[in-house]
């Protein structure tokens, strides 16, 4: 008898282990997974519940996110700037604040005025509730601010600023 309630205690806390593992992992990768799966446990059909969930939260997130400060980056997009895959837009990585979105808009479309046809693909937004710590490129006029964004867009924007330092260098040599 003692055994079996030992093997019983041992599974619920693999099962408790499992499931505090499946919220941590889907709450980095997305945010608002974790709160999905923690509201589906408490139902007979898990995965439909957690998938219809996610959707709504998803939904959701869209109307709640502007008041943290985040709108997300436009992931139908047909125009000079669009993310890079759905799947940023699927997990909830595609989050900025309206500056930066503003920003890399113009961006995209002075590149594509100078370069028709050009695409220009954003990588990675950010989470849609949490301000991150990283600040953009200050060396670059247009991007003067304290807005905070994720350390792929830093890498786009810096990239970008060096291409027109560059390109600025290369023209007054000439």
């Amino acid at each position: 008898m003692t055994i079996l309630k030992s093997d019983a205690l041992l599974s619920s806390m693999h099962r408790a282990i499992l499931h505090g593992s499946i919220v941590c992992f889907l709450t980095l990768l997305t945010q608002i997974g974790g709160v999905a799966w923690l509201i589906a446990l408490v139902t007979k059909h898990r995965l439909l519940t957690f998938a219809s969930l996610y959707v709504a939260l998803t939904i959701a997130t869209m109307f709640v996110a502007p008041m943290f400060g985040r709108v997300p980056l436009n992931c139908r997009s047909e125009g000079a700037f669009k993310m890079q895959s759905p799947v940023y837009c699927v997990l909830n990585r595609n989050y900025v604040s309206p500056e930066l979105r503003n920003v890399v808009q113009e961006l995209a479309d002075n590149v594509s005025n100078q370069f028709p046809g050009t695409i220009t693909l954003a990588l990675d937004g950010s989470f849609p509730f949490f301000l991150t710590v990283f600040r953009y490129c200050r060396t670059c006029p247009m991007m003067m601010g304290e807005n905070w964004i994720s350390p792929s867009i830093i890498a786009t924007i810096q990239a970008i600023c060096l291409a027109k330092l560059l390109r600025q260098s290369a023209i007054s040599i000439l």
